[in-house]
């Protein structure tokens, strides 16, 4: 009975957790890393699991970040279920179909630079056969129907007011007469948001994996964040200028048609054109409409009216590509909202290009944009961009309404952790960045007096033996060497790139060190030392002109320093 940590672990994106019982192996999420180089490789690294021996997959909902490796899975082997809601069996159809023609069209691109080169050709990570296949196993269940997964393993979703269908996941795992119930959050829907209910957690847990983009941040309420957008697109129409915003396609772009449509009926701001410019976007807002089991009741009550939610009466999509560069030819001021919500591709991002220049524009970010990516380098003021092979200088205000995330704050997420009955034995802080995450476990200890840690990638929990889980938090915190996780993430990111093992090693040992620097510069306890960063480069220097069998020993090594650590100071 053991729960293994296989992403999302200290970063955002790439959620994955799987559950083994007896012989059983169940799957929480399949995300797709996204952001930062380093990142994206673990894509093409093995999680640490033969996919054919995994039984079951449990997902919390559509977004990427959580679906999008499902097709490499089963391209690699995967066969079983695939168990959600029906609301995110419809969503992940198309960003999962979407998500394979972006990775076909990258890989076919850097093939023909590598031909050119006489290098060998590169395969996408997956491709349109291996959606379809995967589309075949998903299976629908609805909120608060309890299922039987695998025998041991029985499931319950509850409406987690993320996004349409999105879900927390409630296991109920026996094994030789012990019983564990394991509560994963998914992502936590924002409090307030309009069209969604409210989130609903669960009321017992022996141990709760909950997220923690925001666990750093409270929000804006619903009013100031209406007034900041209502200003802008004010300024903006006053001015002749264009409000850009890149939206997620699930969730983001419907709260804003939501709202927009409101502000125009209410004439809170002038009738000033809309464009919504992604097919994607647009066929998620069908999906919407084929599912207001899902919506609250003010949500309910404005279709009952005759009034489409979704439609302000300025409204004009963009399907072709025709149709969205007329949209760069507008004179007058206009909102565009369009897909890419983290600008690393899609149509925003020529938007950006005819827009960030011009001084009377706008560029609203209302969802998180991960570190790494064009829109993290816009949000935090950088003055010069590279888009399409030109340099082009940015002149458009910047401004983030962080509270149109469809995450919820630190707030929100002990408010959800407020609902059990009694104390976790321990609550794994997942699905943030370190100090979001490390800063949420401290709230949570001091404010609920739960347990509460950031667990790291590769770690592996023994669920029967749930009180020891602290003292061994504390253990892995005296180590001084490499820890077995580490390496092992080192070992998969070698055995992905080959012969490439002083490039791998020195950027792993770089963000290491840059993460210490800036744990330092802000007077925070940095959970790597300077000290451990050279040790690991001293640890793994050894292996750049060995093979993955000294890789392989150097784990094995970290694995009995983790058993038998030295004493704490």
């Amino acid at each position: 009975m053991d729960l293994s940590f296989l992403g999302a672990t200290r970063t955002v994106t790439g959620s994955c957790f799987l559950v083994a019982v007896g012989d059983k192996r169940v799957m929480i999420d399949c995300g797709l890393y996204q952001g930062l180089p380093q990142l994206e490789e673990r894509n093409y690294a093995h999680p640490g699991v033969d996919w054919a021996e995994v039984d079951a997959i449990l997902l919390t909902h559509a977004h990427l970040d959580h679906s999008g490796l499902i097709p490499r899975a089963v391209k690699l082997g995967y066969r079983g279920p695939i168990w959600a809601h029906s609301a995110t069996v419809d969503l992940a159809d198309i960003m999962l179909r979407d998500s394979a023609d972006i990775h076909e069209q990258d890989a076919e691109w850097l093939s023909r630079k590598r031909r050119r080169a006489g290098k060998y050709e590169v395969e996408p990570l997956f491709g349109k056969k291996d959606v379809e296949d995967s589309l075949g196993l998903f299976r629908r269940v609805e909120y608060t129907e309890s299922f039987e997964v695998v025998p041991g393993v029985k499931a319950e979703l509850r409406d987690a007011g993320h996004i349409l269908g999105s879900a927390s996941i409630a296991l109920d795992i026996a094994e030789d007469g012990l019983r564990r119930r394991i509560v994963f959050s998914g992502d936590v829907g924002n409090h307030h948001a309009p069209i969604l209910r409210e989130p609903e957690g669960f009321e017992e847990a022996d141990a709760v994996l909950i997220e923690s983009t925001y666990g750093d941040k409270l929000h804006e309420s619903p009013e100031d964040r209406r007034k900041r957008l209502r200003e802008i697109i004010n300024d903006a129409h006053a001015n002749r200028g264009k409000v850009i915003i890149p939206a997620f396609t699930v969730g983001r772009t419907q709260e804003l048609l939501y709202i927009l449509g409101e502000m125009l009926n209410r004439d809170e701001i002038p009738p000033i054109p809309i464009f919504l410019d992604s097919p994607m976007a647009i066929a998620a807002t069908e999906v919407h409409e084929r599912h207001p089991e899902c919506f609250d009741r003010e949500t309910v009550d404005r279709i009952n009216s005759g009034d489409n939610p979704f439609s302000p009466r300025t409204l004009t999509l963009a399907m072709t590509v025709d149709e969205s560069r007329n949209i760069n030819r507008q004179k007058d001021s206009a909102v565009i909202i369009a897909g890419g919500g983290m600008c690393e591709g899609g149509r925003i991002v020529h938007h950006l290009k005819h827009g960030v220049y011009q001084p009377q524009n706008y560029v609203v970010f209302v969802g998180y944009q991960a570190e790494g990516t064009l829109g993290r380098v816009i949000q935090r003021g950088e003055k010069r961009l590279r888009l399409f092979g030109e340099e082009i200088r940015v002149k458009a205000k910047v401004t983030s309404i962080d509270s149109f995330s469809a995450h919820a704050d630190r707030a929100g997420l002990l408010d959800w952790l407020r609902v059990f009955r009694k104390a976790p034995e321990v609550v794994f802080i997942v699905h943030g960045d370190e100090r979001p995450g490390e800063e949420l476990a401290e709230h949570v200890r001091k404010e609920l007096g739960y347990t509460a840690y950031q667990p790291r990638l590769g770690q592996n929990v023994d669920l029967a033996d749930l009180e020891n889980v602290a003292v061994a938090k504390r253990r892995f915190v005296a180590t001084r060497t490499p820890n077995a996780a580490d390496v092992r993430e080192i070992v998969a990111r070698v055995s992905m790139l080959g012969g490439e093992f002083q490039s791998a090693i020195e950027g792993y040992v770089g963000q290491l060190g840059r993460r210490i620097r800036s744990a330092e510069q802000e007077g925070h306890e940095p959970h790597w030392r300077t000290e451990d960063v050279r040790e690991t480069l001293e640890h793994l220097a050894e292996a750049v002109d060995a093979d993955l069998d000294t890789l392989e020993r150097l784990m094995a090594e970290s694995e009995e320093a983790d058993s038998h650590p030295p004493a704490a100071g």
